[in-house]
């Protein structure tokens, strides 16, 4: 398990409003799947640690769940997503291990560059990535990855004509696998298609509005 929270850019970019999660957890299973589990809304909105997106690499599934309201729905998980949850992940903590990993998760990256960082971070021993990506608004992302997590990201600031915009950064990490049940579909669920899951969620206020 993972935790983060987002901090907002240092550049004039627009204000996202009510888009904008300052927080969220990913849960790591062995097998590829994971949850992405939002932590809380903007300030003074509900907090929604119910709501949840499960993903199934090896079935190509997506599963949007709303524990809350029993309410799920199925897409199907696109097949560049799966290629990274399912890749085969570098043991070696080095250069080529990094680069490797950007290369799988960035194949039309450009300028991708790899430096080991000396202090740990959260305890991890981790690398400094960088890659450049987009065709019409070219982006640079910077992360810190760490290769005994199964080289995950850490920490991800993101620029574009030099100015940061966003920035993603991890807070706690817990080793072990997480609650099955985060994965599970309860048998009474009610399933909809996207459209009315989607629109059933509008219904709420400040929720993935």
């Amino acid at each position: 398990m993972i935790e983060y929270i987002i901090k907002p850019g240092t550049g004039n970019q627009p204000s996202l409003g009510q888009y904008q999660q300052p927080g969220y957890t990913m849960y790591y299973r062995s097998d590829g799947s994971s949850v992405y589990v939002y932590k809380e809304n903007r300030p003074g909105s509900a907090v929604l640690p119910h709501f949840r997106f499960i993903d199934f690499p090896k079935e190509l599934r997506r599963v949007s769940a709303d524990s809350q309201a029993n309410l799920f729905s199925v897409q199907a998980l696109p097949p560049s997503v799966s290629q990274i949850d399912l890749r085969p992940v570098s043991f070696f903590d080095s250069e080529l291990g990094c680069s490797d990993e950007l290369k799988v998760r960035f194949p039309l990256g450009l300028d991708m560059r790899c430096e080991r960082v000396r202090a740990p971070f959260l305890g991890y021993s981790v690398w400094r990535a960088s890659v450049t990506v987009g065709k019409r608004t070219s982006q640079t992302m910077e992360f810190l990855l760490a290769p005994s997590l199964d080289w995950r990201m850490l920490s991800t600031t993101t620029s574009v004509a030099g100015k940061v915009v966003g920035n993603v950064i991890a807070t706690r990490v817990v080793l072990g696998e997480p609650d099955k049940n985060l994965f599970i579909v309860p048998n009474d669920a009610k399933v909809e298609d996207n459209a009315s899951f989607n629109s059933a969620v509008r219904k709420a206020p400040d929720i993935l509005q």
